[in-house]
């Protein structure tokens, strides 16, 4: 079992190497807003989830890459104080994997020119 502060610790470590662009994240094919970047010896998943009858929520997986089996999963809902640590992990995940953060950068290039 992880703490809460080893939880936020880990997706700040993740976060930077997924800005430098050392951890290469891939898409889920079946769900869209789920996301995987395999290491040595493990898989690393995010997915956003929106139920209807129920908050937003965040789950982070650890899994034996040989065994494909969870080490450790956490469920973070909306609201929860690790909320928006997690999210702005997603998002910057989700954007690095979908390509959104060049198409950005290309956007507000466009925009701000004359």
């Amino acid at each position: 079992m992880l703490t809460d502060v080893e939880i936020l610790e880990i997706l700040d470590k993740l976060g930077s190497k997924t800005k430098l662009g050392q951890l290469k994240w891939t898409q889920d094919k079946v769900v869209p807003t789920a996301f995987a970047a395999t290491l040595p010896r493990s898989i690393i998943k995010i997915g956003f989830y929106s139920p209807s009858s129920a908050p937003d929520l965040i789950e982070i997986s650890f899994l034996n890459r040989e065994t494909q089996k969870p080490a450790f999963s956490c469920r973070i809902n909306e609201g929860d104080a690790k909320w928006d640590k997690a999210l702005d992990f997603y998002s910057l995940v989700s954007k690095k994997t979908t390509g959104l953060e060049e198409i950005l950068d290309d956007l507000n290039a466009f925009l701000a020119s004359k």
